[in-house]
């Protein structure tokens, strides 16, 4: 069976959270990747590269210590909008493919305004996560294009979390420690997700890139 092995590239050690919503996507029915095609996801841990690495010297360092078929890179917006850190993600690209001459396709993760934004979209992950499944504390979560309106990603999601435990305050250090990675796990699809601008601009530009390499006729 070919395979697909995609790897992430991102800003911090929480980001390894991505890599099951990236799994999802790729194994949407519409891509057409399966079931031909064996998706093998890899973490590309900045903690293994140079800390002198920067710009397309990171991203060449990176396909060198984990080789892949597909670049995922993410960088926050930190902002409104993510039109700022895609084209700084594609110029870096261009670079670093001028420079090595061959170099897989990349595609930008920028969610607005953190990464957990993402993660505010599933109600159900976040009691889960927390612990509570079953639970009816009201969690007062941003509803779908307000999230991207949301000041505070990180700290409306650790509110949250704390609110869905039901743990009295002196006790919420115990749900401080849950990863995002944590919630990803319990998010089972991808409609909500869908809400988000930023998404449906990520998911576009996946399903381009696998349209324009011609997968998965031409892995293997």
């Amino acid at each position: 069976m070919p395979e697909l092995r995609f790897a992430l590239l991102g800003e911090g050690n929480s980001d390894d959270a991505l890599l099951p919503l990236i799994q999802k996507t790729l194994e949407e029915p519409s891509l057409g990747l399966l079931p031909s095609v064996d998706l093998i996801p890899v973490w590309a841990d900045r903690h293994q590269l140079s800390r002198a690495h920067a710009g397309a010297a990171l991203f060449i360092s990176s396909i060198e210590l984990f080789p892949c078929d597909l670049l995922f890179v993410h960088l926050d917006a930190d902002g409104p909008n993510r039109t700022i850190r895609t084209v700084e993600i594609n110029t870096v690209a261009s670079e670093a493919r001028r420079q090595m001459g061959s170099f897989p396709p990349v595609v930008p993760v920028v969610p607005v305004r953190t990464m957990e934004a993402w993660f505010l979209v599933d109600e159900t992950a976040v009691r889960r996560a927390a612990g509570k499944p079953h639970g009816s504390n009201p969690l007062n979560l941003p509803r779908g294009r307000q999230i991207e309106s949301t000041a505070d990603p990180k700290g409306t999601l650790r509110q949250a979390l704390r609110t869905a435990s039901e743990l009295p305050r002196r006790r919420w250090h115990e749900v401080d420690d849950i990863r995002p990675r944590d919630i990803a796990s319990f998010i089972d699809d991808l409609a909500s997700l869908r809400a988000l601008p930023a998404f449906q601009a990520f998911e576009a530009e996946v399903q381009r890139v696998i349209e324009e390499q011609g997968w998965p006729a031409r892995l293997g």
